[in-house]
């Protein structure tokens, strides 16, 4: 219907001239439009271009913005990850395609493979071939008990530290904590 449109738009516009020299025809555009036939182009191009370039998912947690300072295939990793923590995908969903993430972030559908795969190796997700990946159904669990190591690495043993540094003992450091959490509740 878009293609009849178009046709039915542009066909009195154009016409055909022979070039003397080698005698082939070449087809000339002509700019005779009104302004409705103007706008209503303008409006099937808008259409056609926000149709086809609409990755194939629910729209969950993709963001459109990537990190240039991070690798693209660890931020749609971390991007599945994050969707499954806090239950945008649940276990058995179906996750995005590796060429839904490259149309969605104009990315080599290569790159999205590598980040998908790693959670397979993980044990996050699992190929059902000829359907796509799907979420476990220890993915949360999984992901949960990693994101903790991470956190006690990353914070608490620094903060320990810092805390032995500053001659902070263990219970006036969880006088701190339950001080914090107290003023955030009023």
């Amino acid at each position: 219907m878009l293609q009849k449109k178009l046709n039915q738009l542009l066909a009195p516009n154009l016409r055909y001239v022979y070039n003397k020299s080698s005698n082939l025809p070449i087809v000339m555009f002509t700019l005779r439009f009104s302004f409705f036939s103007l706008l209503t182009i303008l409006i099937l191009s808008y259409m056609v271009s926000y149709i086809s370039n609409e990755p194939n998912n629910k729209g969950d947690n993709m963001k459109n913005k990537l990190n240039e300072n991070k690798p693209i295939y660890l931020q749609i990793k971390e991007q599945l990850e994050d969707s499954i923590i806090n239950d945008s995908l649940k276990p058995g969903e179906r996750v995005p395609s590796t060429n839904e993430f490259a149309a969605f972030y104009q990315i080599n559908p290569a790159t999205a493979a590598k980040g998908i795969n790693e959670l397979v190796t993980e044990e996050i997700l699992y190929k059902r071939r000829g359907v796509g990946m799907f979420v476990t159904d220890k993915a949360k669990d999984l992901l949960v008990s990693k994101r903790k190591e991470s956190f006690y690495e990353n914070f608490i043993k620094p903060l320990k530290v810092e805390a032995s540094n500053l001659s902070i003992r263990p219970n006036e450091l969880v006088e701190m904590v339950m001080r914090e959490e107290q003023g955030n509740e009023d």
